[in-house]
């Protein structure tokens, strides 16, 4: 007999003995029937353990609704692309998750603990603070948003977004560039991105207008005019051999190039690669 079927056997063995002692105690403690009180008068223990359970699911279920509706709300923020691009990841959402259920016990005065307690505690126990049962409430309404929002997940209703989402990707067949112009600056108004293939002519892929926004978290809202293209990716042959440059004029006329040129001998399929020239 394997260890896993022994276990179990004596598991089995410990709950009929206990089930049998339990049974013979309640014969030898029955009175006689002349002292039994009237049948409507009996109330069993089985009778006062179906209440409390019946009394906690109650409380658990509302608890439910409450981490529900929570995490309905918190969704529009955990799932804004400003919050998902900086805090995905960084474990932002728990203390975000556990002030918004603090501050809705409070100002709602939500006391779920302690009567789900009181059903496991003898009277003469001492009640906790305000503050504690509060705390708790909000943990046990934070940690079950959590738990909702896996529940969505697994059944199909609602999928967690990342960064990784937020940012375009070329087809598997292809690989994507794109060409952003920063500072300093010395062309004037627009300049070319031109892109050399396998060696050949440099070839205008576009223009851009001016000199990319340093400022990041613009790129949530606005597009980048200094860059091409504002959005995705300029498509390229996968295993091709690139050269990428910017081409422009000086406020005077003059012909001006990039300062520098990217090369490349060639990319994998799916590749985006972010290109930074000045000019």
């Amino acid at each position: 007999m394997t260890m896993p079927a022994l276990r179990r056997l004596l598991f089995c063995l410990l709950l009929a003995g206990s089930l049998a002692g339990a049974w013979s105690g309640a014969c030898l403690a029955q009175p006689v029937p002349s002292e039994q009180p009237p049948a409507s008068a009996v109330v069993t223990d089985d009778q006062g353990f179906d209440d409390v359970l019946g009394h906690s699911a109650k409380v658990l279920i509302k608890l439910l609704v409450l981490a529900a509706l929570l995490e309905s709300a918190l969704e529009i923020v955990f799932k804004w692309r400003p919050f998902i691009a900086y805090f995905d990841g960084r474990g932002v959402k728990t203390p975000i998750t556990l002030l918004c259920a603090w501050a809705m016990v409070v100002h709602f005065d939500i006391d779920f603990l302690a009567p789900l307690l009181s059903d496991y505690q003898e009277s003469t126990a001492s009640v906790a603070s305000e503050g504690v049962v509060h705390l708790f409430t909000a943990m046990i309404i934070a940690g079950g948003s959590s738990g909702v929002n896996n529940l969505l997940g697994a059944l199909g209703y609602r999928r967690a977004v990342s960064a990784e989402d937020l940012k375009a990707r070329p087809p598997k067949t292809e690989a994507w560039i794109s060409v952003a112009r920063v500072k300093p600056a010395t062309a004037v108004g627009p300049v070319q991105v031109q892109i050399s293939e396998g060696g050949g002519a440099f070839l205008v892929a576009g223009t851009i207008q001016s000199v990319s926004t340093r400022l990041k978290g613009l790129r949530f809202f606005i597009r980048d005019p200094g860059r091409l293209p504002t959005a995705g990716g300029i498509s390229v042959a996968p295993n091709v051999a690139y050269k990428v440059r910017l081409a422009g004029q000086s406020a005077k006329g003059v012909a001006l190039l990039s300062a520098s040129t990217w090369e490349t001998d060639g990319l994998r399929l799916g590749a985006l690669v972010d290109i930074e020239l000045s000019i």
